[in-house]
């Protein structure tokens, strides 16, 4: 199989190393595509200009971009042609629960679907540790992260493959700080940037600026068919989507369903 791995946290990134350690077990082919930097909260942005080159992680060539990742997802397109079978996005140093309409993670996913350039995608989240925030993290050893989140990592993905997606098309996973008992197939939460994300928007009046400040996830309770509120419970979740974000209702019988991990 032929697959592709990108991110928004920049190619060197904690999150990206792992998936490309579990990936380089069970593939093929293996193109790395992903920004050069940092480009979190950039969506589906592609504004399709820009320098590019290759690089070294883990040992695994890198196709870098110096923009976002729709960017990498187009430019790994028309070098390496449009006819991955699987791409895998991420694993996002932080959350992505709820609709997520600004994540770059998600909207790489959602552009190479769009692109046709797979048929299916994976995407991955972690709710990181305070200390691994903003890291891009070259030279932490893998071997810390054995045994989370890389099990449970490498675990979603042998549940995704045996079972065909679920009849999905678009898999969000995301993982809670510590190691989960279970999976629990949700729902997207609903207004999650109000009740989730815990941000407030500093404006300043005199020298016309604006900052958000902090984006620590609050600890919800409630409804576990709510990704966020089952993530804070300490369980990982995945929302199952078709391309286009429609869930028929082979996919809303599915919603509720936990599996031990």
């Amino acid at each position: 199989m032929k697959v592709l791995l990108t991110n928004d946290d920049g190619y060197q990134a904690l999150g990206l190393r792992i998936v490309a350690s579990i990936l380089k077990e069970k593939f093929e082919q293996i193109i790395i595509a992903a920004p050069k930097t940092q480009q979190s909260s950039t969506g589906g942005s592609f504004p399709g200009k820009g320098n590019w080159g290759k690089d070294q992680v883990d040992g695994m060539e890198v196709l870098w971009v110096d923009g976002p990742p729709s960017d990498a997802i187009e430019l790994a397109g028309e070098l390496y042609g449009n006819d991955f079978d699987l791409i895998f996005s991420g694993m996002n140093m932080g959350t992505n629960v709820g609709s997520v309409p600004a994540s770059g993670t998600l909207g790489a996913a959602n552009h190479a679907l769009e692109k046709a350039i797979a048929p299916k995608a994976l995407v991955f989240s972690w709710r990181v540790p305070e200390e691994l925030w903003d890291k891009t993290a070259p030279n932490l050893p893998l071997a810390k992260y054995k045994k989370y989140p890389t099990s449970t990592v490498r675990k979603l993905i042998e549940l995704t493959l045996e079972n065909d997606f679920w009849g999905a098309e678009l898999l969000n996973f995301n993982l809670p700080e510590n190691q989960p008992d279970f999976l629990r197939i949700c729902e997207p939460a609903k207004q999650a940037y109000k009740k989730y994300y815990a941000y407030t928007l500093a404006v300043d009046h005199q020298v016309k600026t604006y900052q958000k400040i902090g984006a620590d996830p609050r600890i919800l309770t409630g409804d576990l068919h709510f990704d966020a509120n089952a993530l804070s419970q300490g369980y990982a979740t995945v929302v199952p989507w078709l391309s286009n974000r429609y869930v028929n209702q082979n996919l809303l019988k599915l919603i509720g369903t936990e599996i031990k991990l």
